[in-house]
């Protein structure tokens, strides 16, 4: 019977021991998880400001032209194709 009682609180020592391990390598690896989704937010929204400004940049001479020719068909006798 002790034999089986060391093995046993041996057992539970090392289960223990390996809960613990365990935990902590979960709450590491949450950590980084969360550092990654916060620099894949500040990814995001440098993309998001990069696109925003490319559309914006494009839109505006393209109004300008639009605006032109609009301006130049209402202006002419004639109609345009």
């Amino acid at each position: 019977g002790a034999l089986k009682f060391a093995a046993i609180e041996d057992y539970r020592q090392n289960l223990e021991q390996k809960v613990t391990d365990r935990t902590t390598e979960l709450r590491q690896t949450r950590d980084e998880l969360a550092h990654t989704v916060d620099e894949l937010r500040v990814a995001q929204a440098a993309k998001d400001r990069i696109f925003s400004n490319i559309n914006h940049e494009i839109r505006t001479p393209l109004s300008l032209v639009l605006l032109a020719v609009q301006s130049i068909r209402a202006s002419s006798p004639a109609p345009l194709p």
